[in-house]
């Protein structure tokens, strides 16, 4: 539930301020942060996680997810890209930077890292998702149908408004 779940939050915070420098910590107490939209508490969380750990890939993606929720995405792409550098399997790290170059304008290259993040693990949804977002930006309708269906095939709830778009936009209904 959730008070259970804030209660565990809180021993994270006590024990990461008792027990000697650990990464894990930081990241497990930084990261919840994220989906609360403390984004700036989050940050300073797994910055010290990659301060213990400057070698710590999961430290790096999810500091660049705080960063992308708060339209900080050259920092975000900056964190994707070195959890990449140290993980070069990591696909959800491909997935969030090209997740990123779509905000950017930049859909070549997020079309490229999504097809990576998939080449890595086919069963991604949200890669199919987002690069059918790129694909649409593009105005390559059949390819962005395509990703949609397989995306929401693999139980992605797909935006109504996005459906929409791409229907007037592509002139079909699938």
């Amino acid at each position: 539930t959730l008070g259970q779940s804030d209660l565990g939050h809180a021993d994270f915070i006590k024990a990461s301020e008792l027990i000697p420098p650990f990464p894990v910590a930081h990241i497990i107490r930084g990261s919840p942060y994220i989906f609360t939209g403390q984004y700036d508490q989050a940050i300073a969380d797994l910055s010290k996680a990659i301060e213990i750990n400057p070698d710590y890939a999961l430290a790096y993606n999810n500091r660049g997810t705080a960063y992308d929720n708060m339209g900080r995405y050259d920092l975000g792409i900056a964190d994707f890209t070195k959890a990449i550098e140290l993980n070069p399997k990591y696909f959800k790290a491909y997935s969030n930077r090209g997740y990123a170059y779509i905000a950017t304008g930049r859909f070549d290259r997020a079309i490229a890292d999504l097809d990576k993040a998939l080449e890595i693990n086919p069963g991604h949804a949200p890669a199919y998702y987002h690069r059918a977002i790129a694909y649409f930006k593009k105005g390559e309708y059949d390819k962005s149908w395509k990703d949609l269906l397989k995306a929401q095939s693999l139980g992605i709830p797909i935006q109504p408004g996005f459906i929409k778009a791409l229907r007037q936009a592509s002139g079909r209904q699938k």
